[in-house]
């Protein structure tokens, strides 16, 4: 009887050091796996980061040149061009005033 308890713990430390092994293998194998992913998304991140800096510093240059169109220097000068005269009185039609009357019947 010990010779086959001897051969059986022989036989079940070979099973579990070929199970550690095979363990070993597949956690290595996932564990480069997901560092490749993860190394993927982070690229990819740092590319939508550069777009996104590069589409706000756009945004603000175009901010700055729609508020300098909306100046009031702005729209004076491209007034004059397109040959607009200041007046120099100005009239206004009141809501009250009667512009027509029904005659008495």
């Amino acid at each position: 009887m010990p010779n086959y308890d001897l051969s059986s713990k022989i036989s079940l430390t070979n099973t579990l050091s070929r199970v550690v092994v095979v363990l070993v293998i597949v956690l290595g194998l996932a564990n480069l796996v997901l560092t490749n992913l993860i190394v993927t998304d982070g690229v990819r991140l740092n590319s939508i980061i550069e777009k996104t800096n590069l589409l706000a510093k756009e945004n603000q240059e175009l901010q700055a040149i729609l508020a300098n169109s909306k100046s009031l220097a702005s729209v004076e000068s491209k007034a004059e061009i397109l040959g607009f005269v200041a007046t120099k009185n100005i009239t206004t039609i009141n809501s009250i005033d009667v512009v027509a009357q029904i005659p008495n019947q």
